[in-house]
């Protein structure tokens, strides 16, 4: 369908499957997944995987299983901003709107709620910037018209989603666990309303870094 309608649905029905990824030109197969943990990921970790891409002539499956296993994923965790659409989704799924939703949705409201959001934070649907994809560098996703978005949709977006709101603290727990930070564990349940515990949520810098 028009307006990436089944990749929605596919990714608010918490689908494990992912778009193919392109390995940018100049970057080695070993250094490639590892740009998934930071900017500029530890060379051990680098190395690691150049050994396991080698020793298993280029296994894919074994480079995500080390990949998967360093403790490197800890040590650099939430060094990466989520990318607008990954933000979307990760939101969608916290405020329990699922494929169906998303599908239902008329091609209007899903413009509104989602699509000229996402190019509003720096991401327009469909349109990488080059053959190589999206960049995954954070300094590309924290532009201060990106972030002030974030939080535009963060504040009027969730309510036009699903009524009624899920309760914020449900949220703040379901979403982030035992890694919230200790600011937003505070606010949140001292949020004025239901609608403005949500949004410290969504708009938190530990919601939106990976």
């Amino acid at each position: 369908m028009a307006g990436g309608e089944p990749v929605w649905t596919t990714f608010a029905g918490s689908s494990p499957i992912w778009p193919a990824i392109r390995r940018p030109p100049g970057i080695s197969p070993a250094r490639w997944p590892c740009i998934f943990v930071a900017d500029e990921p530890p060379q051990p970790l680098v190395d690691r995987l150049a050994a396991v891409f080698a020793d298993t002539g280029g296994d894919l499956g074994a480079m995500n299983l080390a990949l998967a296993e360093a403790p490197e994923l800890r040590q650099q965790f939430r060094q990466k901003m989520r990318q607008p659409f990954d933000f979307l989704v990760a939101a969608l799924r916290g405020l329990g709107v699922d494929g169906r939703q998303v599908r239902d949705m008329k091609p209007g409201q899903l413009q509104r709620l989602l699509l000229q959001p996402m190019t509003a934070m720096g991401q327009a649907w469909g349109s990488p910037m080059g053959p190589d994809g999206w960049p995954e560098d954070q300094a590309a996703w924290a532009s201060p018209q990106g972030l002030a978005m974030r939080i535009t949709w963060a504040l009027s977006a969730p309510s036009r989603l699903t009524d009624p709101l899920p309760d914020a603290r449900q949220l703040l727990r379901a979403a982030l666990g035992d890694t919230a930070s200790e600011a937003l564990s505070w606010a949140v349940p001292r949020a004025e309303s239901q609608a403005e515990g949500v949004a410290l949520v969504l708009a938190s810098a530990d919601f939106n870094r990976r």
